[in-house]
Order: C-alpha cells, then structure tokens, then sequence
C-alpha cells in the first residue's frame, strides 16, 4: 500500500486528488478520510475493483456498500428521486446519512452495489472528498476501513495498522487523525 502524507495545503492536495484519481481510473482500491471515519472506495462500474473492497475488508457478500456523491447532480444523475425525498434529504445532505434509493433505468454499476436496483448513497460535506469525487466525476463507491467486525479506523495510521497485511487498499491518503464521530446513518424513506 502506497502512503501519501496529505499537509492540508493547496499543493498536496492537488497531488493527492491526482493519485486518487489516477488509483481509481485503474480499477484500484484507494483509502481516504471522510467526514465521519476513514473509508475505503472504487469505482462503483468497475466489478473487480468492488470485488477487491470486499475481499480486502472481509465483507459479507450479502452486505451492499454506499455510494459516496460530491453534489445533488451526481445523485441525480443515479438515482429516481421524487419531490418530496428531494425535499426531505435537502435537510440532512450534505452530510452522513445514506439513504437507499432505487437506481435510474439504465444506469450500470457492480451488482455489489446496486442489488435489486436499489443503492445506498449520499452527498458528503467534506471539502477534499467533494473535490476527489468532483474531479473523478463520479460517486465513489465506498465502505469504513476496516476489517469487518472491526472499528473503523479514525487516522491513517489506523488504516495501516488494520491493512498491515495482504489483502490491503493500493493507496491511502493519510490525513492524520480525524475527529472521532459515529460512521454513517443509514435510511430508507418510506
């Protein structure tokens, strides 16, 4: 696993969202912090690359990961949403609640995320992950780090010491220590 130190800066973020987007165009399995907890993604179209989240986590294979969007537009641009559950999400997002929502008529993603066509997702408030996301031009698809079973990791130095050995992410941007919050809250509006 590659570590990239990210100083809260212009410059090494910029470098940070280049390797991230880089990592994720191939298919890879990158490692970032999020508002919440540190997390791991990929891209949501690309099944070997959920695949390997899986696999590097120990997930259940019934358990479905979130999608994790930079704006409404890329929700949208996704997922059948009514008036009102717009209305209603307008509240909470951005911020951590996934809601579960069905996805769009002829939108493809890994059937990891969308089982029975429907996805978890949300709009992240964290200005580096908006900017990553913005730029990659998709969500991301993306679940804590950790090992299942596990407490996510809060610092990057978490993350390495959960991902010590093999199978671990390809990248990690290592932020430093995030403040301890409780992960996501997932919904489904009825």
């Amino acid at each position: 696993m590659l570590i990239l130190r990210v100083m809260p800066n212009q410059t090494t973020e910029a470098v940070a969202i280049r390797a991230a987007v880089s990592c994720l165009n191939e298919g890879k399995v990158l490692s970032f912090p999020t508002e919440t907890v540190y997390g791991i993604g990929a891209d949501p179209r690309v099944a070997t690359a959920v695949n390997r989240m899986f696999t590097i986590k120990g997930r259940d294979e019934g358990k479905p990961i979130q999608l994790i969007a930079a704006s409404w537009s890329q929700v949208e641009a996704l997922a059948e949403l009514s008036v009102e559950e717009k209305r209603f999400l307008k509240r909470f997002w951005p911020g951590p609640l996934t809601v579960l929502l069905t996805l769009k008529k002829g939108v493809c993603l890994a059937s990891r995320v969308s089982p029975n066509r429907m996805i978890g997702i949300r709009i992240t408030p964290d200005p580096f992950l908006q900017r990553l996301i913005k730029r990659f031009g998709h969500p991301i698809a993306a679940t804590s780090a950790n090992r299942s079973g596990f407490v996510p990791a809060t610092s990057g130095r978490g993350v390495a010491r959960a991902f010590s050995v093999e199978p671990k992410p390809d990248l990690l941007l290592d932020f430093g220590a995030r403040p301890k919050r409780k992960p996501t809250t997932v919904a489904r509006i009825l």
